[in-house]
């Protein structure tokens, strides 16, 4: 690039604390795959740097690193062409996505960290999916396991998350109720029910409802270990959702806080007692959480997906997967003659620590209720 062009810092740029001891600053800027990232040791650069927001002929923007740094002019002009070549410094023509309409819109009505995330990640490149590029995948994995079994790396979290001590409600298997329906009946009849009566649920009833939507089969995927098939589809098979259950009429089982156990097709008692208030709390007092038989808490196990999807934008993957169990559960509810109420509004600091959870481990998304 010519000395007498304009360049400026790119718009996408950011700047954060990072390092092993969190006192460095990490530099990131571009998108999905070609986003770059650099440890910055000097943080006298990033005033620097901040000074290039606005356009600067190149020519000035080296006499401000050897001013601002102390640099050799060479020096200087090297640590640019860097800069360029990652995408920190741009043209000043570069466009600027944070200034369209559109995105004014998105900051105005409060989405400002929802805009750095999308366009930090979107126009990711996949791997094909065809044998080259699924070969090239599997590649991957094999690299990652032949690294964790030589202890560089972790091994692929399991499919199931147990709480073997726990007092255990073992779940009647049954396909009864749910084969006498109609997907048609079921579709339609759904309706979001906000009203509750504190009715008791019977057991085969319950018991049903968890088997379609949580249970799963076993599917060995040779040195990439056990996976899960269930009803609903997953990202990769990985399965990362947890649910958790709070009882409170359900025929037979007393009430309490449970998590469903994949592996045995049962309840672990995780606490006993009536939570029907604290449910209430931490669904911020919606009405669609009070008299319920029962709710279900969806939770995202982040390690058990991220093994496999080492890359940011496949945050919306576990979305997704919450969707579509939440989804499943609705309509198989409807099927069984149940009522159900579902929301995202958690407090969400407070419904892991209800739950016993460490909210970067695995944390609480999603909340449907059951009458």
């Amino acid at each position: 690039m010519s000395d007498d062009n304009e360049i400026k810092l790119a718009p996408t740029t950011q700047f954060r604390l990072g390092g092993p001891d969190w006192t460095r600053i990490e530099l990131w800027a571009g998108t999905a795959d070609v986003r770059a990232g650099a440890m910055l040791d000097n943080p006298k650069l990033v005033g620097t740097l901040l000074q290039l927001r606005v356009a600067t002929r190149r020519s000035a923007a080296i006499e401000l690193l050897e001013a601002e740094l102390g640099f050799s002019r060479e020096r200087a002009s090297n640590l640019l062409s860097e800069l360029e070549g990652r995408g920190v410094i741009v043209a000043a023509s570069a466009p600027n996505p944070y200034t369209s309409e559109a995105a004014a819109r998105w900051i105005r009505w409060g989405w400002r960290d929802a805009l750095d995330f999308h366009l930090a990640v979107r126009d990711l490149r996949f791997a094909t999916g065809d044998a080259e590029g699924m070969a090239a995948q599997n590649n991957d994995f094999a690299d990652r396991i032949d690294a964790a079994e030589a202890g560089d790396d972790l091994p692929s979290p399991g499919p199931y998350k147990d709480y073997p001590d726990a007092p255990f409600v073992e779940l009647p298997r049954s396909r009864s109720q749910i084969d006498a329906a109609t997907v048609g009946a079921a579709l339609y009849k759904r309706r979001t029910c906000r009203k509750f009566t504190n009715r008791v649920i019977e057991l085969p009833r319950f018991a049903e409802l968890m088997q379609h939507v949580f249970s799963a089969n076993e599917w060995p995927l040779g040195r990439m270990g056990m996976h899960l098939r269930r009803t609903t589809p997953s990202g990769g098979g990985r399965h990362p959702v947890e649910a958790y259950a709070v009882i409170r009429h359900v025929e037979g089982i007393p009430p309490g806080l449970y998590h469903y156990s994949v592996r045995r097709h049962g309840l672990e008692q995780i606490k006993a007692g009536d939570f029907g208030d604290t449910l209430c709390h931490l669904g911020h007092r919606q009405s669609g959480l009070d008299n319920v038989s029962a709710a279900l808490f969806y939770t995202a196990r982040w390690d058990r997906h991220i093994w496999k999807y080492r890359y940011a934008r496949s945050y919306r993957m576990v979305m997704f997967d919450i969707a579509h169990l939440v989804q499943t559960t609705l309509v198989a509810a409807t099927a069984l003659d149940l009522r159900s109420f579902l929301t995202p509004a958690l407090r969400d600091t407070e419904a892991a620590a209800f739950l016993g959870l460490d909210d970067l481990e695995e944390s609480p998304i999603y909340v449907t209720s059951l009458g």
